[in-house]
């Protein structure tokens, strides 16, 4: 992203169970912000990026 955020950015990505996502790991190429894979109780930053994986059981 060329501009930097001023707030966070929160995505839930679909996908199966039985299949490691990479949509991170691209992200993580193209973003000069933080991004992670949300986990129970992270706290929520401006200017990062979170993915919450569901369907993971």
């Amino acid at each position: 992203m060329k501009e930097s955020l001023s707030l966070p950015v929160l995505i839930g990505q679909h996908t199966s169970p039985n299949v490691e996502s990479l949509f991170s790991v691209l992200l993580r190429l193209y973003c000069t912000e933080v991004v992670k894979e949300a986990e129970d109780n992270d706290g929520i930053s401006t200017g990062s990026v979170y993915i919450s994986l569901c369907n993971r059981g």
